[in-house]
């Protein structure tokens, strides 16, 4: 026979029994589901196009302004800049609408029209980029510049940005003549590099 004592104790014991298998079940289903989770991903950090600019830069060097493909002058469809008229150099079919700094030194000229800059690099180079061709016509239409004429600039510096799209679309090409155009002083002006290029790669040495 079961006594009243004896109820009250089984009693306990399932209770205790039912709270301790509800914790271990609460417990184990808890760690199961954290486990389960997969941690936080930190956010990725945002790529930049900047180019690196702590390195030795040669004083009789341009180095690349644009990023884009590196053409002969002779293949430029103005005979102003074909014919090497204006100087020596390169011309660059822009795969970005940014100019930067080719070297460390002086912004000579800022052209109001905003498409053209004359640079100094303190070292005998005089250069000339010229943002499109015939682009003057558009009167700073789709240009914005950084600097002024006169300002101090160093190597891979942003000076100009351009609108590609808005370029190419009220009819006028996009390449970029990069002129030495004291080209007269130098013995000899050469192009170094032509096809898909980097900013801040070397393209003209002069001698």
């Amino acid at each position: 026979m079961i006594t009243t004592d004896y109820v009250w104790q089984y009693t306990l014991v399932i209770v205790a029994a039912f709270a301790t298998a509800f914790a271990l079940s609460w417990l184990f289903f808890r760690d199961d589901k954290s486990s389960s989770e997969e941690p936080e991903k930190e956010p990725e950090k945002e790529q930049t196009t900047e180019p690196e600019t702590e390195r030795n830069f040669e004083e009789h060097a341009v180095y690349c302004p644009v990023k884009g493909n590196v053409i002969p002058l002779s293949e430029v469809k103005d005979e102003t800049f074909a014919s090497e008229a204006l100087g020596k150099g390169v011309a660059i079919v822009p795969g970005e609408g940014v100019v930067y700094a080719p070297f460390d030194g002086v912004a000579e000229m800022v052209f109001d029209t905003k498409h053209a800059l004359g640079l100094n690099n303190g070292k005998g180079i005089e250069l000339l980029i010229h943002v499109g061709l015939n682009t003057v016509e558009l009167d700073g239409r789709f240009y914005e510049t950084y600097v002024n004429s006169g300002d101090a600039i160093k190597a891979g510096q942003k000076l100009l940005s351009f609108d590609m799209e808005g370029i190419k679309n009220a009819g006028y090409d996009l390449t970029t003549p990069v002129i030495v155009t004291n080209s007269d002083d130098w013995s000899d002006v050469r192009a170094e590099k032509t096809g898909n290029t980097m900013v801040l790669e070397k393209i003209i040495t002069v001698e």
